[in-house]
């Protein structure tokens, strides 16, 4: 399950990684998880606590076994 292509405002990288996307007025901007993470974002520092490092598909396996185990 790929994902949009995008670029982190963070580090420049485009790629379809999984992302926090922030609405900021008429546009939006995107952020690698561990990029937003690394910034303070509390929202995907518990997101990625124990994805031990995974990015790409790897995370975002990782994000759907955590929503999946929620909603149980």
């Amino acid at each position: 399950m790929a994902g949009k292509i995008r670029g982190c405002v963070a580090c420049g990288q485009h790629d379809e990684h999984p992302r926090h996307v922030i609405a900021a007025g008429d546009t939006s901007v995107p952020w690698h998880m561990d990029c937003h993470a690394a910034t303070g974002c509390e929202v995907c520092r518990q997101q990625i606590a124990d994805a031990a490092g995974a990015q790409g598909d790897e995370l975002r396996t990782h994000l759907i076994a955590l929503g999946e185990a929620r909603n149980g």
